[in-house]
């Protein structure tokens, strides 16, 4: 499996007694992203600007047909359609420290 994240992604089993941890390749994929100044708003005497983000295209996309691929919940959901491209579920079932930290994830996501 490709990891196209800047992360590496531990996976747990089920029963938590094994995991694997996938770590990142070389190209990462990204949303490009534009932010818009759209207004400011006061506070407390200081002018703070409010933006807006544009999403665009999914950049760094490089793998193979048939390889599974990670990449982050961002990418996945500009990706529909595709077969085989996975994100982490970070949801109520990852595995996390004392202080709320990611230590991995027992499940993957699909577009």
């Amino acid at each position: 499996m490709l990891n196209l994240t800047p992360y590496a992604i531990t996976i747990f089993a089920e029963d938590g007694n094994s995991s694997v941890t996938i770590l990142p390749s070389s190209t990462v994929a990204k949303v490009e992203t534009i932010e818009r100044v759209v207004g400011s708003i006061d506070i407390e005497g200081i002018k703070v600007p409010i933006v807006k983000a544009i999403f665009g295209d999914v950049t760094g996309l490089d793998f193979q047909d048939d390889e599974p691929v990670i990449v982050s919940s961002m990418v996945l959901e500009r990706l529909e359609g595709f077969a085989d491209i996975y994100a982490p579920d970070t949801g109520d079932t990852a595995i996390r420290d004392d202080d709320g930290l990611l230590m991995g994830v027992t499940r993957l996501k699909m577009a």
